[in-house]
């Protein structure tokens, strides 16, 4: 068990160096995952890396995005909704309150069971997000999931995670997932 200060991150950085140095083509590559971009901009500094393609360093979220751009037929960026925007949105779409729509995204993003009428009403937000290249930060991430597992996604060779024990289940499942492809995981 690391502390604050017990020099976690320098320990990460040299392993990134490291592993950067056995990287055999330029097709092999790593993502390394941090859960704010002020860490992935650390880490940045650190390593001093700015425009090596072989190393992805950023938040998971920013992963699943750039791993479903990369490998999935989209013609344009996938936009993120934030969680107002969201609730705004499944609010027009469901013709349901505010704080109902609140409820239900709040819901999904503890991973919370859903009604059978809140499922359908989620269901017609991601339906709409899927035609106009959005997500919200949970579905991008289940979106991931779901490419990973049928195979679809170009994963990395090495997946080094900051702080892995502030990963939530859906994290988890996706970075497991991407170990299944045959990713190899440092936590």
């Amino acid at each position: 068990l690391a502390g604050a200060g017990a020099g976690k991150t320098k320990v990460l950085t040299n392993r990134v160096k490291s592993l950067l140095g056995q990287l055999k083509s330029n097709e092999d590559c790593m993502a390394v995952i941090t859960y704010t971009n002020a860490a992935a901009d650390e880490l940045r500094n650190r390593i001093n890396i700015y425009s090596d393609k072989r190393c992805f360093i950023g938040t998971v979220h920013q992963l699943a995005k750039t791993m479903l751009e990369k490998n999935l037929p989209v013609d344009r960026p996938i936009k993120i909704l934030d969680q107002y925007e969201s609730i705004r949105k499944l609010s027009q779409l469901a013709n349901i309150e505010f704080k109902e729509a609140k409820l239900i995204i709040k819901c999904i993003s503890e991973n919370k069971e859903l009604s059978k009428e809140q499922a359908v009403q989620y269901d017609w937000l991601l339906d709409y997000m899927s035609k106009f290249y959005m997500a919200t930060f949970d579905s991008l991430l289940g979106l991931a999931l779901i490419e990973s597992e049928k195979g679809r996604l170009q994963v990395p060779q090495y997946i080094l995670v900051d702080e892995y024990q502030d990963s939530k289940p859906n994290q988890i499942a996706l970075f497991l997932s991407l170990c299944s492809q045959g990713s190899i995981i440092n936590v």
